[in-house]
């Protein structure tokens, strides 16, 4: 499976809007256009976001130097923050994702737009729609302002059914020029009709016209999906039994499925190869596998699957994990947390300790350290979108981790 990066932006290395654009060659970091029509639409890098601070006129971001690749595949990502919202608007916002957009507002005409969603305003609280070539409908659930929300958007335009990774681990299915809406692990909309199926995924656009708010937007990634997921996996677990581990996965559909490789991990980010189970090929029916270490790690072992093609190409399942013995010196609390993680230490750090939060894919998200003789301490997930996450806690040649689900 390859993906292809076409746009990755986190809005940390400079406090100018300019800095982020490049209207006629952008790098993978850059935008065509970022700006307004009117005094009345402040555009500015606040907080580390693009903001969008609107009283009267038009805002948008654009990028419509076409991808390269152009996909056939896009899974569009990004943080939303509705800051302040003060009168109910319908379709205030608009994500446009087509071919032949301009960096001038207004937003693009429905000839040049593949898929397109919209967000309509309220007082304290908004919602998503479809905005297909009529009003659309709207999504079935109402988030509050002042929230950081995971949006993912996918959009199918290769001409076949198929599959990806979703935002909750699990394998999805999406039909050929449909789109699917995540907010966090939520499924918002699913197999959405595009406007105009003929236009490709070259260009994105967003316009902000209508309403009293002020918006954030943060962490962009922009990707190509080449290929379909050769495996649609729609279960894995993992079981303690007496000293070993019993895992347990199953497969809906296969192609060129060659193998899959066990690998462990005791803190969810270095992995070994335990073992390799055979894939079944090509093959359209349900598959059930099974594989036991006879020998886990004492506390926390994180397993995860590498599926491997015939032609070596390969892609890496989500992690489960379980607790093999004691659970070394740790209490997480709550589960899951919201805004604040309570660590509890079974006993305190004899010398200064580290600790570190990872999410699932083994990027380094946050890390901190611990004083001497502390038995508590506590870290802020506010900046952490839905998920599950590893916090590993490092003191001289001792290595703690536990996982814990931030909602």
């Amino acid at each position: 499976m390859l993906f292809a990066q076409l746009l990755t932006q986190d809005f940390s290395s400079s406090t100018v809007v300019s800095d982020y654009v490049n209207a006629t060659t952008p790098t993978n970091g850059q935008f065509t256009a970022i700006g307004s029509s009117s005094a009345m639409m402040v555009t500015s890098i606040t907080g580390g976001a693009l903001q969008y601070a609107r009283t009267g006129g038009n805002g948008s971001f654009t990028h419509n130097a076409d991808f390269s690749p152009v996909p056939d595949v896009m899974s569009f990502k990004f943080q939303l923050n509705v800051v302040s919202s003060s009168a109910a608007v319908a379709v205030a916002i608009i994500f446009n994702v087509g071919d032949e957009f301009t960096n001038t507002n207004p937003g693009p005409g429905n000839a040049t737009i593949h898929s397109r969603f919209a967000i309509d305003l309220a007082n304290g609280s908004f919602v998503f729609r479809d905005h297909a070539a009529s009003m659309g409908v709207t999504g079935p659930n109402t988030y509050t302002i002042n929230t950081n929300y995971a949006i993912t958007f996918v959009i199918n335009n290769s001409g076949s059914n198929g599959s990806y990774t979703a935002p909750n681990g699990l394998t999805e299915s999406i039909s050929n020029d449909t789109w699917d809406l995540w907010i966090g692990t939520t499924k918002e909309f699913d197999d959405r009709a595009a406007i105009t199926a003929t236009q490709p995924l070259a260009n994105i656009k967003m316009t902000f016209a209508s309403g009293t708010a002020t918006v954030q937007f943060d962490n962009f990634n922009v990707t190509s999906e080449t290929t379909f997921l050769p495996v649609q996996l729609v279960r894995f677990d993992a079981k303690a039994s007496n000293n070993s581990t019993l895992l347990s996965f199953s497969t809906a559909t296969e192609r060129n499925n060659a193998y899959f490789s066990i690998e462990r991990s005791q803190d969810g980010t270095r992995f070994e190869t335990i073992g390799k189970v055979t894939g079944a090929g090509t093959t359209t029916e349900k598959q059930n596998y099974t594989f036991t270490d006879e020998r886990p790690l004492k506390g926390t072992n994180f397993y995860r699957l590498k599926q491997v093609d015939f032609d070596g190409q390969f892609s890496h399942s989500p992690m489960v994990s379980v607790n093999i013995g004691k659970v070394g010196g740790v209490r997480l609390s709550p589960q899951p947390v919201l805004d604040r993680l309570n660590v509890a230490l079974e006993q305190p750090a004899v010398e200064a300790a580290t600790w570190q939060v990872y999410d699932f894919a083994g990027r380094l998200l946050q890390s901190g350290t611990v004083q001497e003789e502390s038995t508590n301490f506590e870290i802020s997930t506010t900046t952490l979108t839905e998920g599950t996450y590893v916090l590993r806690l490092v003191s001289g040649q001792q290595i703690v981790t536990q996982q814990f689900q931030k909602n």
